[in-house]
């Protein structure tokens, strides 16, 4: 089976402008590459990383080896990031690949420029060159890595080696200045240094020299090789860095640990830019491929690995086949559209006999051939409940080649989140087409569109698709007689930035669940918030757990606002959402043009945790006492709060 290479690069300690959470990125590319590998139905059977980092001084413990390494398969050395480790060290770690690994290169730090040499000066419209400013760059005697240096290394590591898949993710850029971000209780850094006034001569670039450039027209021209490059921002953009990590990297992997690898990195991209933009930065990660279609391949090639699965479990006490699955996660009995459940290693679709709050009961009919004493898997394929309702417009009716392609787009998708009517009295949307013979939705009886129209069906079967998926978790709701209102302060921070300033002025107030929070907007302007939770040091309960759903204006559905690693919420402590030093966006948009919902941020409060992210269990063997020792059935406490974000 293929292997998996790793190379990563932290930099937090510069000698001038130190950054805080170079390290935490490697921290977490590493621990999310690793749980891809351990993952039963993983595309690899090993794992090779190499570190080269340079935490500050009280970042020591974090790298421990043998610590670190304690439950891993770490074979390597942790190096200095130093600009010898990177030229050489960082790339000899790939010399043992071989035709069909996967090699990463992932870099977190600081990126400047500086100006071209003459006989590469053409190649940008600027006449300069980007850098990656490593540990040792701005020392005495030290210098950047240049970009044109960068590619030749990797054209050096691989030109002769084909069939490898290489993947970059860049997390730096190269602005000119360093600043810190208004609106937030601790500092957002750029990972940029000013430009090095040192123009670097050519012949002293690595590979000058070598067959990696060649004339072309009458100028020096470079050679690549196969790769796809996730890059943290746009050029001339700022990379924003926090104590916790640089935003893109952080958000990235939490996009692939709560929503499955197995998405295109296009769609990672996509996705990244819509969760950093609502968070109100002006930071556009992209995607590059040297094939166009490499960048629709799924991430590291695990597609395998995109369906999430719940643990089945024989419960001896009531003598039932148990989903650790219920309506908290969605899930739901309805006659009209039964949830389906894909025993995985069986074949089987089985579905529910009864959802409760955190488990469900599977059909007994289905489980007859199942071992009581094994644990087995579930993959929700279709949760059940009401979905949207689409009927045809009397144009796009007219249009009986049009009609029928999007038919087909929609029976070719698996378990769709929406289903089509005739009448338009029951349709909660209506499908039409443009004057270009573009498709768009609107609401029933309104003209304005839900998102710019578009000529695929496949692209049009994704937006039905999120809007689908919008109204899963819509209507979830719950009360719990311990999990009331009295027992939390709600609170409110905001500011309302205009068209052409970088921030607003700092605001506080406190909230209700379940009004609409309606603030002045003007064309051009947005609202940056975020909203603190506080258990009062009376409260019933002395500690609860905290899971947040955030509708977005574009019918994202996004559920790692609160990290599970730091859900519990304790009497007179508060929680921030999102995250401490984040901030969300809500953006005026003309409603006469685009018809956005409001967003709304749903609040799960429980006294037991609460997943909502799908990750992969593996498989264990049970004695059979242990499954017929289950204990009896705890009636759980949840209550669901809304609170709705909206402008006028």
């Amino acid at each position: 089976m293929p292997r998996l290479f790793a190379t990563l690069i932290g930099i937090n300690d510069y000698p001038q402008n130190a950054l805080m959470g170079c390290t935490q990125d490697v921290l977490a590319i590493d621990s999310m590459l690793q749980s891809l590998v351990d993952n039963p139905n993983s595309p690899f059977n090993d794992y090779l990383p190499a570190y080269f980092i340079s935490p500050l001084p009280e970042e020591d413990y974090l790298f421990d080896l043998p610590q670190y390494a304690r439950g891993k398969s770490i074979r390597t050395q942790m190096q200095p990031a130093s600009f010898e480790m990177i030229s050489d060290e960082a790339f000899h770690h790939f010399d043992d690949s071989k035709k069909g690994d996967t090699c990463l290169f992932f870099y977190s730090g600081h990126g400047s420029y500086a100006p071209a040499p003459a006989e590469i000066a053409h190649l940008d419209t600027l006449a300069q060159v980007e850098t990656l400013v490593l540990r040792d760059s701005r020392s005495p005697g030290g210098r950047d890595l240049v970009d044109k240096e960068l590619a030749y290394l990797f054209w050096k590591t691989f030109a002769e080696k084909p069939g490898i898949n290489l993947i970059k993710i860049m997390d730096c850029c190269h602005a000119a200045t360093n600043t810190r971000m208004a609106m937030h209780d601790f500092p957002l850094k750029e990972k940029a240094l000013a430009g090095a006034s040192q123009k670097i001569p050519f012949q002293k670039m690595l590979g000058h020299d070598s067959a990696f450039y060649y004339t072309k027209s009458g100028h020096l021209a470079t050679r690549t090789i196969p790769f796809i490059q996730l890059s943290s921002s746009q050029k001339n953009e700022k990379s924003i860095d926090t104590h916790l990590g640089g935003v893109f990297t952080q958000t990235l992997v939490r996009l692939i640990n709560t929503m499955g690898p197995g998405l295109s990195y296009r769609s990672l991209i996509n996705l990244c830019n819509r969760n950093i933009i609502d968070r109100g930065l002006q930071q556009h990660p992209n995607v590059y491929a040297t094939e166009e279609q490499g960048a629709d391949n799924s991430f590291l090639q695990t597609d395998a690995l995109q369906a999430k699965a719940f643990p089945i479990v024989f419960d001896g006490s009531s003598n039932q086949w148990r989903l650790q699955a219920g309506q908290i996660h969605g899930l739901m009995l309805s006659k009209s559209r039964k949830p389906l459940i894909e025993i995985k290693g069986l074949g089987r679709i089985t579905t529910l006999t009864k959802v409760a709050d955190s488990w469900s009961v599977l059909d007994p009919q289905d489980c007859k051939p199942m071992d009581r004493t094994l644990m087995y898997e579930g993959i929700p394929l279709q949760s059940g409940g009401k979905v949207p309702l689409f009927c045809l417009s009397l144009a796009l009716k007219k249009e009986k080649e049009k009609q029928r392609t999007v038919l087909m787009a929609y029976k070719q998708m698996k378990y769709p989140p929406f289903e089509f009517t005739m009448s338009k009295i029951t349709a909660d949307y209506t499908l039409t087409i443009d004057p270009d013979k573009k498709y768009y939705c609107t609401r029933t009886n309104k003209n304005t569109p839900l998102f710019t129209p578009v000529a695929p069906p496949n692209i049009l079967m994704d937006y039905m698709g999120a809007i689908g998926h919008w109204h899963k978790y819509l209507n979830l709701s719950h009360s719990s007689g311990l999990l009331t209102a009295k027992e939390f302060i709600f609170t409110c921070k905001y500011a309302i930035i205009s068209a052409n300033a970088d921030e607003g002025v700092p605001q506080q107030k406190t909230i209700a669940a379940g009004e609409t929070n309606l603030f002045k907007l003007n064309a051009g302007e947005k609202l940056i918030w975020s909203l603190n939770i506080q258990l009062k040091t009376d409260a019933v309960l002395s500690q609860c757990y905290v899971t947040c759903i955030y509708f977005s204006q574009n019918f994202e559905v996004n559920t790692h606002l609160v990290p599970l690693d730091a859900s519990v919420l304790t009497r007179g402590q508060t929680l921030l959402i999102p995250e401490q030093g984040a901030m969300m966006a809500l953006h005026h948009r003309d409603r006469n043009e685009m018809d956005v919902p409001p967003v709304l941020v749903k609040l799960i409060l429980s006294d037991f945790p609460v997943d909502l992210s799908l990750l992969e269990h593996k498989g264990i063997s049970l004695s059979q006492q242990a499954v017929r020792s289950t204990a009896k059935d705890k009636q759980n406490e949840w209550t669901v709060f809304d609170f709705f974000f909206d402008y006028n």
